[in-house]
């Protein structure tokens, strides 16, 4: 199997968007076919990322996705033979003072997880001094062979052509890397918040991205070439073997069909639900629109992505056949797995962004908060390791799950009205941080945590496959 890959690691400059998002838009437009995957990059480039090329973005992550086997399955399922699979990460950061912060370890993880060749992409908006101190630190923290991954440089936000020959004399005398070119300055555009890429702005807000990306196409600043030729480099590809992150077709075929709801509308999750879904034989995965659309009443799980639904909850709330559907599916026994920002609505009441108190569907007896979704990093700082205190639906005791603390979501369980069924622990300070996992009615399991669906794809391929087993057996 052969599927051409490369990784863009760009720096990050606060407040603009990405470099790589660029390229990304651009590449496509010099007719390249890109496939996009992302690695530690915050919600709001997830958004745009969707907004911007319309498919599914698929994020890959060491840690949440279980370790290379994990990462290597979700790509697998994910990645096209026929198109260039582009993973966009962080490279490092530039902080004030022009000072340089530790080089990310996210290029490298997908380097040896995916064994592909990098692309790293500088800001020159410093100096060529410290713009070219800048490449030789994160050349020397890449060890050993690593360094051999870099396959070359772009130099984003230069302000003018005679920086740009100073930075390529520099990085010439120094390095053996292939310099691919340059952006200027003139393309950088300021980074949408969050709910701006929601709302009635959102389009203008892409008009300006695209503009950008159109100029840089345009001109022959930029071997693009090159980005397909290191594709190629690496396009032999080992299928997965391993027991817990098997390939399409090792698991058996399930008359299960999944709703994902709002998917398309406000997930900021990607596709990685959905790839999961169908990678272990699900028969079919299909989006629902809580706005537009009556509720799945036939699907056999009915899954809440962690999503931007606070900016909405009102409406939500308001929706007649949303909440019924709910209610209706709870009567039922359906499956319902609610992660992340849907779990307040679950909840008897919770409190909107705008600080209002609202009534809840009130399955659980729990009560739910929103805040405005912050900028974030994309760092590890969330990281949390799920384990079963005692069976649910999902896990049993003991079997571990992984995922993101989520800062803007809430849920108090007063007097423990809910028993919780799992304690969660800081990964990158290895300490308990709390309790959550909270189940109805031996169908419905709830969490104010972004869970990871790939970090553990056995515990779902059983209650998948014992739900289809119970159909088979009534005739469902």
């Amino acid at each position: 199997m052969d599927l051409p890959r490369v990784i863009i690691a760009d720096e990050s400059t606060q407040g603009t968007v990405p470099a790589g998002v660029l390229l990304l838009y651009a590449l496509q437009r010099v007719g390249v076919d890109v496939k996009i995957f992302t690695c530690a990059r915050d919600e709001a480039e997830m958004r745009l990322l969707r907004l911007l090329f319309s498919q599914d973005i698929v994020s890959l992550d060491a840690y949440t996705c279980g370790g290379t086997d994990g990462i290597r399955a979700l790509f697998q399922e994910a990645a096209s033979p026929s198109a260039l699979n582009v993973i966009l990460t962080p490279l490092c950061k530039q902080s004030d003072g022009n000072e340089y912060t530790e080089v990310r370890p996210e290029p490298l993880d997908m380097s040896r997880a995916l064994s592909c060749g990098i692309v790293a992409v500088f800001s020159a908006m410093a100096s060529s001094i410290l713009s070219s101190r800048a490449v030789m630190e994160t050349l020397s923290a890449f060890s050993g062979t690593m360094q051999n991954n870099v396959l070359g440089i772009i130099f984003s936000s230069v302000r003018n052509i005679k920086e740009y020959q100073l930075l390529e004399q520099h990085i010439g005398r120094n390095t053996s890397l292939i310099n691919l070119g340059h952006m200027s300055a003139e393309l950088n555009r300021p980074m949408p918040f969050l709910p701006d890429l929601f709302n009635a702005s959102a389009g203008a807000r892409l008009t300006q991205v695209k503009s950008a990306a159109l100029q840089l196409a345009s001109r022959r600043q930029i071997e693009w070439h090159a980005f397909q030729a290191f594709g190629r480099l690496y396009e032999s590809w080992t299928g997965i073997s391993a027991p817990d992150s098997r390939p399409k077709g090792s698991f058996d075929p399930k008359d299960i069909r999944v709703a994902i709801v709002g998917d398309s509308l406000f997930s900021l999750e990607g596709a990685n639900a959905a790839k999961m879904f169908g990678a272990i034989g699900c028969s079919s995965v299909e989006d629902y629109n809580p706005l537009t659309q009556m509720f799945p009443g036939s699907a056999d799980l009915i899954y809440f992505p962690n999503s931007v639904v606070g900016l909405y909850a009102d409406k939500l709330m308001n929706c007649a056949p949303f909440v019924n559907g709910v209610k209706n599916a709870m009567a039922s026994r359906k499956l319902m797995f609610i992660n992340g920002a849907f779990a307040p609505l679950f909840c008897k009441c919770f409190v909107g962004i705008d600080r209002k108190q609202y009534d809840g569907i009130g399955i659980f007896s729990c009560r739910g908060s929103y805040s405005a979704p912050v900028p974030d990093d994309g760092s590890k700082e969330g990281n949390v390791e799920v384990r079963g205190t005692d069976n649910s639906i999902l896990t049993r005791r003991d079997e571990k799950l992984r995922g993101r603390y989520l800062s803007y979501v809430q849920v108090s369980n007063p007097g423990n009205a809910e028993t919780p069924l799992w304690a969660y622990r800081d990964a990158r300070k290895d300490m308990e941080r709390g309790y959550s996992g909270w189940q109805k009615a031996n169908c419905c399991l709830m969490t104010e945590l972004n869970i990871e669906t790939w970090s553990n794809v056995g515990v779902f391929n059983r209650l998948l496959t014992a739900y289809d087993q119970i159909k088979k057996r009534h005739h469902i």
